[in-house]
């Protein structure tokens, strides 16, 4: 560690110097082993996940804001029957309208002990205006069922135009499951937008002249004939992951092993295959995604994954890679990143395939079930995780981000259960906007006193207040410190914006603390900040920084770095 004095001519007091100018390290969370405030073996400039929401560290060094919330939406409908919870089942984002509005396609379901609720709404953000898809009440029925993960491709209504050369339209395909209703087990496979006649492109015209389009959904499932499931598109079909339950002498054998697809491509005929891509691990899938337009890759609940090469109605090759970390017995979105398919293993991590036989931990400084905001919030295995690529960051469900440029892990905005500037939200869905510094959020559930349903994030709006808290920085082996005096560096490249800093430690008669101690107006070129302090008797040190701008949607200011002097005094007591 750093050592010096004490700038201002005192030669009788020997200071010592410490100095974090590297926050690359990122969030470390040991809770599982350690305690709620690990005290564990990390770098010097690690964050606690409790304590660290919204900054990101620079490469070159010092601590920035991530992209700042721009606009919040709230569900304003009264909540149907006597429902006190809505479930988010999907949300995505339409990133192609020429008229400029930005349209959410978000699902909802509820149980009131009495009926079952689902609701899909076509949500206009630009003109604040919403209109119902799909406004169905069943009886109540034990579990959420959802829309998970929703598909976009192109489509053709095959009875109408049976020619593959036409590669249809844009549409939005997802799933959807009530066991009461009358698909029971088949559920449902909807398409938005339709004619309301059940068609889907060209909704009754003509190719030339497509004729009317409503808010209205498609139904590619005949009860009975098909059977829907999780949702991806490959290679111009939409592909499907079907729920069969076999009987077994203990109990039922229930997998998602049978995968079913549209035939031709492009066309609106679902059909029920039943595909068995890999019969030696009979356990069904957690999550399927592509990182080449050739190949699928589907990871197995048990069993590692498989490749499948070439069109799935006539697979070139179907190889097995048993050495693949499987995902557990839920499924969840993998999400297609310049390093590879990032993807998450119940209590195991998030891990990455880039197209060999294994693939690769990249969370091992968090919890394994970091990515976890549904186990207790759902009665649902198909919410496992979300994983979405945003430029060069990778956001997971429960607020976690990966920076694939440095290598650490940050939380984008403090969650409900953390103490911040604002109330909090935990986010489960992703979508991208039109534009790419756009990204909108949401949760997996809201509730009569928390109806903000989709947070839009905007790359080129910083976040206005982030908060960094180190681990618990041992500074010397035998002795207590007091530490005298802290030095900020930093600057603000928007009018307004402050640092302020406390310090924490545990001391061997009890928890001392100092602070927080604020700078003035942080200037556009680099400052230094310095501050008398009192932290005495400390054996373990951990600095707290708050960056601020409440100035219009100014930027919160930069912090190159953090210093503190300290001087060891007694010896710490020993245990005999």
């Amino acid at each position: 560690m750093p050592s010096g004095t004490v700038p201002g001519g005192d030669t009788t007091q020997p200071y010592q110097w410490m100095t974090i100018e590297d926050f690359t390290p990122g969030v470390y969370d040991y809770s599982k082993v350690a305690t709620q405030t690990p005290i564990v073996a990390s770098p010097q400039g690690a964050a606690n996940q409790a304590g660290t929401w919204a900054c990101i560290a620079l490469p070159r060094g010092g601590l920035g804001p991530l992209p700042g919330v721009k606009n919040a939406y709230q569900y304003s409908p009264a909540f149907p029957g006597g429902a006190t919870t809505l479930y988010v089942t999907m949300m995505t984002v339409n990133p192609a309208l020429n008229n400029g509005d930005t349209e959410a396609i978000i699902g909802l379901e509820g149980d009131d002990g009495t009926h079952h609720y689902t609701i899909i709404y076509s949500d206009d953000l630009t003109t604040s205006s919403a209109n119902l898809l799909r406004n169905a009440i069943d009886p109540t029925t034990p579990g959420i069922f959802g829309a998970p993960y929703p598909t976009w491709s192109r489509m053709i209504d095959n009875a109408l135009y049976p020619s593959t050369v036409n590669v249809g339209a844009p549409v939005l395909a997802f799933p959807g499951a009530v066991l009461t209703d009358a698909n029971t087990t088949s559920g449902h496979l909807f398409v938005y937008p339709s004619n309301g006649s059940n068609k889907v492109y060209p909704w009754g015209g003509t190719i030339a002249s497509p004729g009317s389009v409503t808010f209205s959904l498609a139904d590619l499932v005949t009860a009975g004939s098909e059977v829907s499931g999780q949702l991806i598109g490959y290679q111009n079909r939409l592909v499907t992951l079907s729920g069969i339950g076999y009987k077994w002498p203990i109990s039922t054998f229930n997998v998602n092993e049978q995968v079913c697809f549209t035939d031709p491509p492009n066309s609106n005929v679902f059909g029920f295959q039943q595909t068995i891509l890999g019969p030696e691990s009979p356990f069904g899938y957690g999550c399927m995604g592509s990182i080449s337009s050739g190949e699928l890759f589907l990871v197995k609940k048990q069993g590692g994954g498989i490749v499948l090469t070439g069109d799935i109605f006539s697979p070139a090759q179907v190889t097995p890679y048993p050495g693949v970390m499987s995902t557990g017995d839920f499924y969840g979105k993998a999400g297609a990143t310049r390093d590879g398919l990032v993807y998450c293993s119940q209590n195991a991590g998030a891990w990455v395939w880039n197209g060999g036989n294994t693939s690769t931990k990249i969370s091992a400084q968090l919890d394994d079930d970091f990515f976890d905001c549904t186990t207790s919030a759902i009665a649902s295995n198909n919410y496992g995780f979300f994983v979405q690529r945003w430029n060069d960051l990778v956001l997971f469900s429960n607020n976690y981000v990966f920076d694939t440029t440095t290598g650490s892990w940050w939380v984008l905005y403090p969650r409900s259960a953390q103490t911040g500037y604002a109330a909090g939200h935990t986010f489960f869905h992703f979508s991208p906007g039109v534009f790419e510094n756009q990204m909108y959020a949401s949760p997996i559930s809201i509730t009569g006193g928390a109806k903000q349903w989709i947070t839009e994030f905007d790359a080129t709006v910083p976040a206005q207040h982030y908060q960094w808290q180190s681990l618990s920085m041992k500074v010397s082996d035998d002795h207590l410190v007091d530490v005298r005096q802290v030095v900020v560096r930093a600057s603000c490249p928007q009018a307004g914006g402050t640092v302020s800093v406390s310090l924490q430690s545990q001391a061997p008669t009890g928890a001392v603390t100092a602070g927080p101690y604020t700078t003035a107006a942080v200037t556009t070129a680099t400052q230094e900040y310095r501050f008398n302090v009192s932290l005495l008797g400390a054996e373990q040190v951990v600095v707290i920084l708050n960056a601020d701008n409440t100035t219009g949607s100014n930027s919160a200011p930069i912090i190159h770095s953090v210093s503190f002097a300290y001087q060891e005094t007694t010896h710490i007591p020993t245990s005999n």
